[in-house]
């Protein structure tokens, strides 16, 4: 049994935070966590909520972001778009690297049997939370929204459903442009290569990552790093990160995937390997005919009230039956049927379906995430379209369509052979 030790209490509005902290068995140490309480939440009464389980991203702290998300859960349970939730954030910092990958680790920690057994025990019993998988859902942005893939995909048997924002979901495209930004930090011109925590952002990253994915006690800086000292990936150290990579693990789930419901974001504008990871991640669940909703915007990396809100009433639409699905909340959702002939030398077809009018807007990236065309922008009534395209002068390439509409994306992945 937990006792429960309120630090503060914040309340403004209709819904409150609670600070507080409990010893965690995985962890062996105290941790804290903050909960938002939805308007009328009795601690004597009767009434059980479902529950949102947030993970921080690299850098920051579980009480990040609390105006903004409170923002959106009081104003959503206020109106009666979402049912009354409870939202839990707990804390990933550690050190040295300021971030855990939220997975077990021996250089940070259990992490991963932190979140699935000590926090949910917590919660449960503390708080007026539903103890049924079907009323639990993970979500997180950057590390955070890495870590929800991993921990959502490893135990589908506890979670309704996923929301990641600004992860990386899919390593294998990652690597291939997160490597030259890593070289590119080096100290040196030409290899040997050295990489050290202080050479900058991406070396960072992969310091982060290695000390979740590729710990070693008895290696310097105790973890395997990813590279070696000519700027190629050691094969024995990236098939102890594949464990944890979301497009590897959809793969190997088979027809469990099917039991968790699945929804992730993205910017084009977010730095490094972001945008193209979570596009390649969005085909590797379509050709697994994998349900799933991403969401695609032009912002960077930073989490929003819009993506924020969007992943709230995606997350609701999973857990219990509400009576309103997620389309249903969110107008104008655009479902593209098909690309063909795909690979395609003059020119090929999109169909596409929408649920209502809206403005509809397609555009054509090339492989490095590069605007090249935009074939459609305007408004479109309900119903099947489609749109003949044809590229003036493109080279042969892979290339991704993206369609979005008022509020929803989709890509597909385009392959040009000229004659």
């Amino acid at each position: 049994m937990f006792s429960l030790f309120i630090i503060y209490v914040a309340i403004t509005g209709q819904g409150s935070w609670v600070d507080t902290t409990f010893v965690s068995d995985a962890l062996g140490k105290e941790c804290p966590v903050m909960i938002y309480l939805p308007e009328g939440y009795d601690p004597q009464g009767s009434e059980q909520y479902p529950v949102i389980y947030w993970l921080h991203g690299w850098g920051n702290h579980y009480n990040s972001y609390p105006l903004l998300q409170k923002t959106v859960m009081d104003s959503l349970i206020t109106e009666g778009v979402i049912q009354k939730t409870i939202l839990v954030k707990a804390e990933g910092w550690c050190e040295p690297y300021e971030g855990s990958m939220w997975c077990n680790s021996a250089r940070y920690g259990a992490y991963e049997d932190f979140l699935v057994s000590d926090l949910i025990e917590f919660t449960e019993e503390a708080f007026q939370a539903i103890p049924d998988p079907a009323c639990r859902s993970i979500s997180g942005h950057s590390m955070g929204g890495t870590g929800s893939l991993d921990v959502g995909f490893r135990h589908t048997d506890l979670y309704a459903g996923i929301a990641a924002f600004a992860a990386t979901p899919d390593f294998t495209t990652g690597m291939g442009h997160l490597i030259p930004l890593v070289i590119a930090e080096c100290p040196e011109t030409e290899p040997p290569y050295t990489y050290s925590w202080d050479n900058g952002y991406y070396t960072s990253a992969l310091f982060l990552y290695s000390g979740g994915y590729s710990p070693n006690l008895s290696a310097p800086d105790s973890i395997d790093f990813l590279l070696d000292q000519t700027g190629e990936v050691i094969d024995s150290v990236y098939a102890r990160w594949e464990e944890h990579n979301p497009a590897h693990m959809v793969k190997l789930l088979g027809s469990q995937v099917n039991d968790i419901s699945i929804f992730f974001n993205c910017g084009t504008a977010d730095k490094g390997m972001g945008y193209l990871t979570n596009c390649a991640f969005a085909d590797t669940l379509n050709s697994l005919q994998i349900p799933h909703v991403y969401l695609i915007d032009s912002g960077g990396h930073s989490l929003s009230k819009r993506r924020f809100t969007a992943g709230v009433l995606f997350l609701d639409s999973c857990m219990l039956e509400t009576g309103i699905s997620f389309n249903e909340k969110i107008p104008g959702v655009l479902h593209v049927e098909s690309a063909s002939p795909n690979p395609f030398s003059r020119s090929i077809s999109f169909c596409y379906m929408l649920s209502e009018e809206t403005p509809v807007r397609i555009e054509i990236y090339d492989s490095s995430g590069r605007l090249v065309d935009l074939p459609l922008q305007t408004t479109q009534s309900p119903g099947r379209h489609s749109l003949n395209y044809s590229p003036n002068d493109l080279p042969s390439g892979l290339y991704i369509a993206r369609f979005t509409d008022s509020f929803t994306s989709s890509c597909v992945k385009c392959l040009l052979l000229n004659q």
